[in-house]
């Protein structure tokens, strides 16, 4: 199994629109909208990562608060 690896700067991210857990985002692959859910950090309980689902498939939708897609 391949674990998929992907890296965001501090400057990649800066300026993007905020996004949190409950909000909803319009899926590129389906074209429907989807609930955001939120990964915590275990220790601080913070979002760090955000994510969707579209049918099987999981998708990234944000780092430390901020939108990717």
């Amino acid at each position: 199994m391949t674990i998929p690896f992907v890296v965001f700067g501090n400057e990649e991210l800066e300026g993007k629109p905020r996004i949190r857990a409950g909000d909803k985002i319009t899926c590129p692959s389906c074209k429907e909208q989807h609930v955001v859910k939120a990964g915590k950090d275990t220790k601080t309980g913070k979002a760090v990562l955000h994510f969707y689902s579209c049918g099987e498939k999981t998708y990234l939708a944000g780092v430390g608060g901020r939108r990717v897609v």
